[in-house]
């Protein structure tokens, strides 16, 4: 680009001036120019241009500073005079443009999108990056999607990050830019909007609750498709943010595929659970209903959108709730306290480890020397940040609640505690004010799920080892002891009305056993009755249905064995098992008859007798674990909060002691 001394003018300095971004090397943030009189003149006096040189600027010598001094102050740029000489017919200036860098981002809304299989979670946020609506065979999804089987299943594998950025006006920036850059995003942008989308299959549920426990989502978008209505799945997320007391925002997809009756009946369903929750659903219509929920949003009101991603329009309220949606919760008062990151991804790029994760407390900054660790031996190293980059920017530093990557720098011994240690999630860096130590035991207050999932009694063996997902770590534990707290935990309205109505069922039929003269369940004839899977003891009535009703046979002890026996069958028998009722018995060549020792259902009963229970679990009651690291020591807190989902137990609770 050329300028003579003729059209040197403001308005031609502001056109060079928005071409600068678009020319600018990637992901460094800086620009080398050579501004001169003339093109043939150079450094050497010859006609060619440097390898370093980006674009021309031709100004006059007495206001070339002033003029690209103007130009910086419109991008928010500094001005290095790197040397100047003199040339052929005039001066050569080489100067370097460099951007601001930023101390961190301002203002970031973390969303995790939550949902069922084929709900319309990556959709939704195709069509809100990208501006266009879906055609219903998943263009908006391929915009979004990394791998391929993700664009041709439809099924998200990982966690990925998306943002959509807010200007002054309320509108989305990612629409007004050619690229989806994201560096330009937050340029043009006032607010920012990180979508975190997880895949909604069942077998997702561990990555689930390791991005609610290190990502620190300020609220959980339920998306729930409406042709297919609420799922055991869908329950199961949404029991997921009630437990991390994460607010709950809830969007109906695919209101425009399918029927009235269908719309009605999912949103009755979902109503109803939330209530169950002591959650207070509100249906948006209007723009009314759009700043009451954004307000309310923390006082257990949860918003119900009805959109479509083939209908653009139908998501203007949504996009306008988004804008309104603040930070859900302040980390100005960790501000001073001294730097703690957990690591949640690490990277490998040109020879340098790349770590990410979140600042918990204080501030990160560059050239901060922090302590890395614990490693396989519990130790600490001292490492160096090098760089910092917020959003793919680079940032000088990054706040307590703000989610960033560092570049790391280590020095010779530091190279030589790698070999012995891999970077791995879970670690941290932290100030060395803090004198940081490994544990291997902690001890932790516990109590069971609320909600159907986990309102039931539990059994503790000996053995169990769970997985504990706490922050970053996500590790297998051994359960060293387990005992019950004597006085209930604290319940809440919802549990202490569900014990009592729970009691009040009980009592009733007691008093209705006892009314008719009926015997206990220890006098008489006992029977058992199986129901939804459940045995239960009563005793004998008449009304009792005879297909209900199993009468325990007494067998005498002599005939009893530990196992079943069976006749050996000779070599030339063809003859099969057969099945006689529930037992299980082999016809020989003599075909006689042979006595039933066990069932199933009773060998089942005598293994359950054989474990050694440590602790029987009950709802709403805190239990302690002290639990033992299997495999590596950890960096624990008191207070710290612990998650503990299988098939054995569900419970939440947090770190009361520690043992080093």
């Amino acid at each position: 680009m050329e300028a003579r001394q003729s059209n040197s003018g403001t308005s031609r300095a502001s056109h060079y001036t928005d071409e600068i971004p678009s020319r600018r090397r990637p992901r460094r943030g800086y620009l080398q120019d050579r501004s001169r009189r003339q093109r043939k003149s150079s450094w050497t006096g010859e006609g060619r241009y440097d390898s370093i040189t980006k674009f021309l600027l031709h100004f006059p010598s007495d206001v070339l500073l002033e003029t690209l001094c103007y130009m910086a102050s419109r991008l928010r740029a500094d001005i290095i005079l790197m040397r100047m000489k003199k040339g052929l017919r005039g001066k050569i200036a080489e100067v370097m443009v460099r951007a601001n860098q930023r101390d961190g981002i301002k203002l970031d809304v973390r969303v995790m999108v939550l949902g069922d299989i084929g709900a319309g979670k990556s959709t939704l946020i195709g069509v809100l990056t990208s501006g266009r609506p879906d055609n219903g065979k998943g263009r908006a999804r391929s915009t979004v999607c990394f791998h391929k089987h993700e664009r041709y299943t439809g099924r998200t594998s990982s966690i990925y990050h998306h943002i959509v950025g807010f200007n002054s006006q309320g509108k989305i920036t990612n629409h007004e830019i050619f690229s989806n850059s994201w560096a330009q995003i937050i340029d043009l942008s006032t607010k920012i909007v990180t979508f975190i989308d997880i895949g909604g299959a069942e077998k997702y549920a561990k990555l689930i609750i390791y991005g609610l426990c290190s990502l620190y989502p300020d609220y959980v978008l339920l998306v729930v498709s409406a042709s297919n209505g609420v799922t055991k799945n869908t329950e199961d997320k949404i029991s997921l943010a009630f437990q991390f007391k994460v607010p709950l925002v809830v969007v109906m997809t695919h209101c425009d595929v399918a029927t009235n009756d269908q719309v009605e009946t999912t949103e009755e369903a979902l109503r109803y659970l939330l209530k169950r929750y002591q959650k207070y659903p509100i249906g948006v219509r209007d723009v009314t209903d759009v700043v009451e929920s954004s307000r309310w949003l923390k006082e257990n009101v949860t918003p119900l959108f009805k959109i479509s991603s083939t209908n653009v329009a139908s998501l203007e309220h949504f996009i306008t709730f988004l804008n309104l949606l603040p930070v859900k919760d302040d980390w100005s008062s960790k501000k001073m306290l001294s730097s703690e990151f957990f690591i949640s991804d690490i990277f490998e790029v040109e020879g340098k480890s790349i770590i990410g994760g979140t600042v918990i407390k204080g501030v990160v900054r560059k050239q901060h020397p922090l302590y890395l660790g614990p490693g396989v031996r519990g130790d600490f190293i001292k490492v160096n940040v090098e760089s910092v980059q917020c959003k793919r920017v680079q940032v000088r530093s990054a706040a307590c609640g703000q989610s960033c990557t560092l570049a790391l720098k280590f020095t010779e011994q530091g190279k030589e505690w790698l070999k012995l240690n891999t970077l791995r999630r879970g670690m941290v860096l932290v100030d060395g004010k803090l004198n940081p130590r490994a544990a291997y035991e902690f001890l932790a207050e516990m109590m069971l799920f609320e909600g159907t999932a986990g309102d039931s009694e539990r059994k503790l063996t000996k053995n169990y080892e769970p997985v504990i997902h706490s922050q970053t770590t996500r590790q297998a534990c051994s359960l060293i002891s387990a005992s019950e707290i004597s006085m209930p935990a604290p319940m809440d309205a919802l549990s202490r009305k569900r014990s009592h109505s729970s009691e009040s069922k009980f009592k009733h039929r007691e008093d209705h056993h006892e009314h008719r003269g009926e015997s206990s369940p220890e006098e008489g004839n006992k029977y058992q009755i199986f129901v939804l899977g459940k045995k239960k003891v009563f005793p004998s009535t008449n009304n009792l249905a005879q297909s209900q009703i199993m009468k325990i046979a007494e067998v005498p002890e002599e005939e009893t064995n530990d196992s079943p026996t069976f006749t050996q069958q000779q070599p030339n028998s063809t003859e099969s098992p057969t099945i006689v009722g529930s037992k299980l018995t082999r016809k020989t060549a003599s075909s006689r008859p042979r006595k039933l020792t066990e069932t199933i259902e009773e060998r089942k009963e005598v293994i359950e007798e054989n474990r050694e229970y440590v602790l029987s679990v009950k709802p709403n009651r805190s239990f302690l674990l002290r639990l033992r690291f299997k495999y590596n020591p950890e960096y624990v807190t008191l207070g710290q909060k612990i998650i503990i989902n299988d098939s054995k137990l569900r419970a939440i609770g947090f770190v009361k002691e520690i043992y080093y």
